[in-house]
């Protein structure tokens, strides 16, 4: 199954490129399964955080992930989309709250390896690439820093995540507050 939704992601991502890069979308999910697999997520798991993306960012419905993975995996999926619009500070507002009420312990692994994946990048661009990174946003520096702040608060809070992941946000926000100032 792990396979096959590598392939689907792959499809419905098609020529996506991770923003700003020339890095094709696909990375991310599969980073996000990375993560996942380190700490020996079960294979519904892993397998929607490879299609977490697909229902917010490509032609994919529900109903198609029904058909090809279940309803259980369907439905984590559903649970990890940003399901609001609105402005930026809205939908991450949204994204915030959801990790934080969040009673699906499945659904908030995913949703930290997502975040997690992001921070990676982020921090890597920014050390390599410099200020320029911020324009990739829809949001000044000073709001993607605080949403990534609040993120890490929450999941700081959060006793059923695993500590490394509660480690690795912290050392990747610490350092991209170091590179940033």
């Amino acid at each position: 199954m792990i396979h096959t939704s590598i392939i689907f992601a792959t499809e419905a991502h098609g020529k996506q490129l991770r923003k700003g890069t020339q890095l094709p979308y696909i990375i991310h999910p599969l980073e996000v399964a990375q993560i996942l697999s380190y700490i020996h997520s079960p294979q519904e798991v892993i397998v929607a955080g490879i299609l977490h993306d697909t229902l917010e960012d490509t032609l994919v419905t529900y109903q198609e992930l029904v058909d090809h993975f279940g309803k259980n995996i369907a439905s984590l999926v559903f649970e990890c989309s940003n399901k609001c619009d609105g402005p930026w500070r809205t939908r991450k507002q949204y994204t915030i709250t959801k990790l934080e009420t969040t009673q699906n312990q499945k659904v908030a692994l995913i949703l930290c390896a997502d975040k997690i994946s992001n921070l990676r990048s982020i921090t890597y661009d920014v050390s390599t690439t410099g200020p320029d990174v911020w324009k990739r946003f829809s949001a000044p520096k000073e709001d993607v820093l605080w949403y990534y702040e609040q993120l890490g608060k929450v999941i700081a809070r959060r006793h059923d995540l695993p500590p490394d992941f509660i480690q690795e946000y912290t050392a990747l926000y610490q350092k991209l507050q170091n590179i940033t100032n």
